[in-house]
């Protein structure tokens, strides 16, 4: 049995093509029923979340109650800049990362972000890719 909310997101998909987002299109089935706003920021949210999990983020980095670096496993740095340019290596990225949780791989816009908003951690994977043990055994110090 569906709820209201899975049923408002399945008619509003009727509308949509290439151009029209599942958002816009909610709010156009919602005008169109007479529906309050509410029950369609509702639906837009439940759309979010729903697309979200079918592409395997974990519901905990949905809610943002966990950070997104929090459930990668399995880093690959691939392209370390200037290493003359050590100790802060600003030209380091994480080229490739899967999810623990469901091991499908990173989107492009995941691992963008997860390179803009982490740096801290992405400097950590470029310490341990470059010094592996050291690095690694001094943390465990800490």
């Amino acid at each position: 049995m569906s709820t209201i909310l899975e049923q408002i997101v399945e008619k509003a998909a009727e509308y949509q093509d290439d151009e029209t987002g599942i958002d816009t299109c909610i709010d156009l089935f919602c005008e169109a029923e007479g529906l309050d706003n509410d029950l369609a920021e509702a639906a837009k949210r439940y759309a979010f979340v729903q697309g979200a999990l079918e592409a395997g983020i974990p519901l905990a980095v949905i809610e943002g109650r966990e950070k997104l670096a929090m459930n990668l496993s399995d880093i690959e740095v691939t392209e370390l800049g200037d290493i003359k340019e050590g100790p802060k290596f600003v030209d380091a990225f994480v080229q490739e990362a899967y999810w623990k949780s469901s091991g499908r791989d990173l989107t492009d816009a995941e691992l963008d972000r997860l390179n803009e908003n982490h740096s801290e951690f992405v400097h950590a994977q470029v310490l341990d890719y470059l010094y592996p043990f050291h690095w690694s055994s001094n943390l465990e110090k800490s």
